[in-house]
Parts: structure tokens; sequence; C-alpha cells
């Protein structure tokens, strides 16, 4: 911990960002890092200066997929805040036009990227019950949430903050391309 605890708590802090951070703290990584580490310790094969700190790393950046993924999949929910009464019209039109680039962007995903979406965000289903509902395995549903959160994030941006206008997706349904 001595010799790579500085250096691994600077990679933490820069890999995790604003949303494995609400989620859980850099000190909390750092620590589960290095137990884990402790606990197998007989796994690791020295290949040099460099291969214990890469191996550390490695179960970190473990760690904070399995925190993200968490988050994405089983947090997040795409939420409306209820306009405050003192909204401005200027405030109210951002609002719409974020609302409406967010529903282009969910609709843009593939169909099956959709439909896991609408069921476990907008329905609020569970992993089991969108797994039966698309004849999917649950695993295969988490890949789909994945997947589809990706692209959102990648073509809307973060959505952890959003205010949004008090109004229903329109979200397309498989097989409608309108």
């Amino acid at each position: 911990m001595g010799r790579y605890g500085e250096r691994l708590l600077r990679q933490i802090r820069a890999r995790m960002g604003r949303r494995v951070g609400s989620l859980m703290e850099v000190e909390d990584v750092y620590q589960e890092t290095f137990s884990r580490a402790l606990g197998a310790i007989g796994k690791f094969r020295w290949q040099g200066e460099e291969s214990f700190y890469l191996w550390l790393a490695g179960i970190a950046e473990h760690l904070i997929r399995s925190a993200s993924q968490k988050k994405s999949l089983d947090t997040i929910r795409l939420t409306r805040d209820l306009p405050a009464s003192d909204t401005t019209p200027s405030r109210a039109a951002r609002r719409d036009e974020r609302f409406d680039r967010l529903e282009r962007a969910i609709n843009n995903l593939s169909p099956d990227q959709r439909t896991a979406l609408k069921l476990a965000r907008i329905d609020g289903l569970h992993i089991r019950k969108i797994a039966a509902t698309m004849q999917r395995s649950e695993k295969a549903v988490y890949a789909l949430l994945s997947r589809a959160i990706d692209r959102l994030q990648e073509t809307f941006g973060d959505t952890d903050s959003l205010h949004l206008p008090d109004r229903a997706f329109q979200v397309k349904e498989e097989g409608d391309d309108s």
C-alpha cells in the first residue's frame, strides 16, 4: 500500500467520475481493492516491476465497472421533475427541448435496446420480468440495458440531474418506423 497507494488512489478518482462517485466513495474502492488483492495474492504472478500495480489497478477497474453497471442498470431511472411554480418561459422551453432530444435519442436505439430500456426505466419492471417478456436471459437483458444507457450517454449526455417537463415519453414500439 505504501508503494502504490497514492498512485492507485489517483487512478481510482480519475476513473470513477460523478456517476460511480455518487454510488460509492473513492476510499471504499481503494480499501476493497487491497482487501481483494490480499485474498487473491496466491493468484498473482510477478512479471516485472509494474505487474503488481497493474494487477491492483485491474482489481480497482473491475470494482468501478461493477458499481457503474449496478448504478446504470439498477438505480438510474429516467425521472421527470415536476415544474416549479416559478419556472420562467425560457426555462420551460429549454426543458421541453431537452425532453424532445432525449425522446429522439431513445427512439434511435435499436428496437431491443429501446424495449429493454422502456420496460426497465419507464415501466419499472425487474430484470427477471423483462427477460421473460423479451424471451432473453437476464444476462442478455443486462447487456442490452448497458449498451442502451451507454449509447444514450454518448448521444444525449449525462441524465443524472436532468430536469424535464411533466410529459410522457412517446417511445416507438418494435416495428414502428414512424
